[in-house]
């Protein structure tokens, strides 16, 4: 799942170097932590990042999943079986179909597991950087917009976005992704961890 956030700003030296009232924030190593101007920021819900032992780095020149030689669709079905005891399900059981740009897809929702990670973690940057909005390219008459934006759009925009807003070559996250679930309960979780003491 991609999501793009938009914004033009600079996190504080302040904020950088001081924990959150609430718990979360700039602090050091747990396992719940994003990494942000070099500085690790707790969300809540796990993170594996670059720098740990198996890590994903999107840069990095040799195969991320498997050996190259073992490159077919087997061995790919082999790595997924490997969660296979999670019982991971989509949070809507049904197909979902929707339009993005000019193209129909066909796609399953995304698990709860992997709503609620997003969930924090979008309200954790919501949070490190105030000028992201917790809402996501919209038309004048509230519907979100499926679409590539526009240059304009784009310069006007501070929120949470597609990678398929960005760029008319990209789907992700795609037609299932349910935006409004996924806003109403970043900005539920976002005024709970802010409200704790």
């Amino acid at each position: 799942c991609c999501l793009v956030l938009q914004c033009s700003l600079a996190v504080s030296t302040q904020a950088q170097q001081s924990e959150s009232a609430h718990g979360l924030g700039f602090q050091k190593r747990h396992g719940d932590e994003i990494m942000v101007c070099g500085q690790l920021y707790r969300i809540g819900t796990p993170v594996k990042l670059w720098l740990d032992p198996g890590g994903f780095d999107a840069y990095r020149t040799t195969r991320h999943f498997s050996p190259f030689e073992k490159r077919e669709w087997k061995s790919t079905v082999e790595e997924i079986d490997r969660f296979a005891d999670r019982k991971l399900r989509p949070r809507r059981s049904e197909m979902l179909t929707g339009k993005l740009g000019d193209t129909t897809y066909r796609q399953y929702d995304y698990t709860g597991e992997q709503y609620a990670a997003l969930i924090k973690l979008t309200a954790a940057l919501s949070d490190i950087f105030p000028q992201i909005r917790l809402d996501v390219p919209r038309q004048a008459d509230g519907t979100r917009i499926e679409r590539t934006l526009s240059d304009e759009q784009w310069a006007s925009f501070s929120g949470i976005m597609g990678h398929y807003h960005v760029q008319g070559n990209k789907s992700d996250p795609g037609p299932a992704m349910d935006w409004e679930y996924l806003l109403e309960n970043a900005r539920n979780h976002r005024a709970e961890v802010l409200a704790k003491p």
